[in-house]
This record gives structure tokens, C-alpha cells and sequence, in this order.
């Protein structure tokens, strides 16, 4: 179990914890990201003709979509946070 991060500067190196973070931890893990996600994709994949110059096309016009979308999502996101935080009287950014 790892421990948690000392925050005691005067401490010497040697007997500082360091912050050590699961890669299994649930909260962390991609699910995309998962060996069956990864096998699905790779079977998709598989069955889509990349050397037929009209699927390629579709497939690179699909991929700027999405990457647009999700651009997109996050602005819209962040202009609902900015807007909340006006609303509430809090300054957004860095403080000065």
C-alpha cells in the first residue's frame, strides 16, 4: 500500500514518502482503454477496407468530426462553468 505524500520539506530525501498511484485503480483506468475495448477495435478494424481510397476518405472525414464534436463539447463546458462562476460572484483564472 503506498503512502501518502509527506509534506514535510525538511525532511531528508531519503525519508520523504513519495506519492505512488495504482494504475489498477478503478477511478484511473480508461475503459476504452481496456484489453476488450482494444480487441473489439482491433476487429473492427480488421474488417474495414483501408486500401479502398472512398473508405479512407469517409474514415479520416469521421475522425475530424469527431475530434470537431469533441472540441466543441468542451467549450461549450467551459463557457457553462464561466458562466456559473459570474453568476456566483467568483473570479475565474489565475488570482492576482
Amino acid at each position: 500500500m503506498p503512502r501518502p505524500l509527506s509534506r514535510d520539506s525538511t525532511a531528508p530525501p531519503s525519508s520523504r514518502s513519495t506519492l505512488l498511484v495504482s494504475a489498477t485503480h478503478p477511478r484511473l483506468t480508461d475503459p476504452a482503454g481496456s484489453p476488450t475495448c482494444a480487441l473489439a477495435r482491433l476487429q473492427v478494424a480488421r474488417k474495414i477496407d483501408f486500401n479502398d481510397p472512398d473508405v479512407l476518405l469517409y474514415v479520416r472525414i469521421f475522425y475530424v468530426g469527431v475530434q470537431a464534436l469533441t472540441l466543441g463539447i468542451y467549450y461549450y463546458v467551459t463557457l457553462k462553468v464561466r458562466l456559473l462562476a459570474l453568476s456566483l460572484g467568483r473570479a475565474w483564472g489565475p488570482s492576482r
